[in-house]
């Protein structure tokens, strides 16, 4: 990806009537990825399977009990409960049983990933492998009749309906902020807002993301990190603290990692040549708490405005930005049309004021 070779893990599976197959690509083999990969089967699919075959990995299975019998993960029982399906193992070292799958691991291989596809993103690998997979639905399988999309056809009132919401799928592990603002999961340090540093929160990991909550509302999202010892800073996070200690902000880690548009670091040029270091670093800090009810490029975009018009404060960022989503917001239809007629003004005889007398 992005130029350079990188290697996937692949999630593969099929329905064994039509045999119409599934494959999706992830960083990783772990739990989370195995639970969002059926949840995107199932979407596929059009519904949930009543029976799913496994051999005996890791994140399905925690161990064998006599009798060959897997004891499974709690959150796999968690997992299937939610779509209500069940699940099946393979004897150990006897994969061969579920054999569709196991031949389509190579079939998929040759047909799917050769050459290898040129991508950018998982996101646009996984569509790829989406459009490949519908492709299949044409193909008239050896000793069958019908085509693998007329036999899938004939499926989805076997399957289970999908339910309304989908199981979150993702790692959920408590976590406490250090010194710092900083949590920790899998060696990684991912910041979450200043002053939380004394409390218990939550961090769920998902495939693609870190959502860190105090357990009744999201307070940090950050995308996840695959490395070891990275730190994954969000600047917005330590701004009350920069505004505290202005003379940290050329040197503050969080800013160095921020990436923005280059009207912003103009902006912050033509503040130092007007107002000096300090007063234009806070005046800069004040630019920057707009992107609490703005997104980053409104923010800039008003800017660059606020620099064509000769006036850098953020009191005219501010009015700017307000002015520009008001003008784009027209009213709605149903105040119109709703709205109550004027009430007819009747003419009024005025000659009853000459009566008046003037003393």
């Amino acid at each position: 990806m992005k130029g350079r070779p990188l290697t996937v893990q692949l999630f593969v599976t099929r329905l064994c009537f039509s045999k119409i197959p599934f494959l999706a690509a992830f960083p990783n083999q772990q739990q989370e990825a195995l639970f969002e990969a059926y949840e995107k089967a199932f979407d596929f699919f059009g519904g949930v399977p009543r029976t799913i075959w496994y051999d005996r990995l890791s994140q399905a299975v925690k161990k064998s009990l006599p009798g060959h019998r897997p004891e499974e993960q709690e959150a796999l029982i968690a997992f299937r409960s939610h779509y209500l399906f069940k699940s099946r193992f393979c004897n150990p070292r006897e994969a061969h049983e579920k054999g569709l799958a196991e031949n389509l691991v190579g079939y998929a291989r040759r047909n799917f990933m050769v050459p290898a596809p040129a991508v950018d993103s998982f996101t646009e690998l996984n569509d790829l492998l989406t459009q490949r997979c519908l492709a299949e639905a044409g193909r008239q399988l050896r000793g069958e009749s019908q085509t693998v999309g007329e036999l899938w056809r004939q499926e989805p009132p076997h399957l289970l309906p999908l339910p309304a919401h989908p199981f979150p799928c993702c790692r959920t592990v408590p976590v406490r902020p250090n010194r710092f603002s900083l949590v920790t999961f899998q060696t990684n340090r991912y910041s979450v807002p200043t002053g939380l540093a004394s409390e218990s929160l939550l961090l769920r990991a998902f495939v693609e993301r870190v959502e860190i909550t105090d357990g009744t509302k999201v307070i940090a999202v950050h995308d996840r990190c695959y490395g070891r010892e990275q730190d994954k800073l969000d600047v917005f996070h330590y701004l009350p603290l920069l505004k505290e200690r202005p003379g940290a902000f050329d040197h503050a880690k969080p800013l160095k990692m921020w990436r923005r548009p280059a009207v912003l670091d103009s902006c912050l040029a033509r503040l130092k040549e007007r107002l000096g270091h300090r007063m234009a670093t806070m005046e800069f800090l004040r630019v920057m708490e707009l992107c609490a009810n703005y997104s980053l490029d409104e923010v800039a975009a008003a800017v660059e405005q606020a620099m064509n018009s000769g006036s850098l404060g953020a009191d005219t960022v501010a009015f700017l930005l307000k002015t520009r989503r008001t003008a784009f917001q027209p009213a709605p239809a149903g105040i119109l049309t709703s709205a109550p007629a004027c009430p007819s003004v009747q003419d009024r005889d005025l000659r009853q004021y000459d009566c008046f007398i003037r003393r």
